[in-house]
């Protein structure tokens, strides 16, 4: 498979840049593993996550609601992470990226990384669109809701 990588460019009060990355790295069924990647100011950091095609698939839908509405929020939640973009400003198109993603570090322990105050721009929602959408026709991910499947 080849690699997909999404970048939004954020900031923080206005005082430093940051970038929020997906990058996805494998694909098995309905299950993705990716490295999602915060940088921010001085801060680093990469954490590997699985999250289900499904999950990928309706975030996509509640970007594309909040970017033609601009209201509300857009969630990606999976079992280590949770983002959320949330519209502060509908007037200037204003968003708020907050989360968190947690990672393993042995058997018994986990690292959890909580971010919140980083702001993008609603024009930088149709190329996260895009490009989410480009991941999941490519990769063949299912998207299909893993809890209902088979379901009648």
């Amino acid at each position: 498979m080849q690699r997909h990588e999404v970048t939004v460019i954020c900031e923080h009060n206005e005082t430093f840049v940051g970038r929020l990355t997906l990058c996805f790295l494998e694909v098995h069924g309905d299950a993705v593993i990716a490295e999602i990647g915060l940088s921010a100011g001085p801060c680093d950091a990469r954490f590997g996550v699985t999250l289900l095609g499904y999950d990928l698939f309706e975030f996509v839908k509640e970007l594309e609601r909040v970017y033609e509405s601009l209201e509300g929020t857009a969630r990606l939640a999976g079992a280590d992470i949770e983002i959320e973009f949330v519209v502060v400003n509908k007037g200037s198109g204003r968003i708020r990226i907050s989360g968190q993603v947690f990672g393993s570090i042995d058997w018994d322990g986990k690292v959890r990384l909580a971010f919140s105050g980083l702001m993008t721009d609603q024009s930088y929602l149709p190329e996260l669109i895009r490009r989410l959408k480009s991941f999941l026709v490519e990769s063949g991910v299912s998207v299909e809701n893993p809890w209902t499947k088979g379901c009648p």
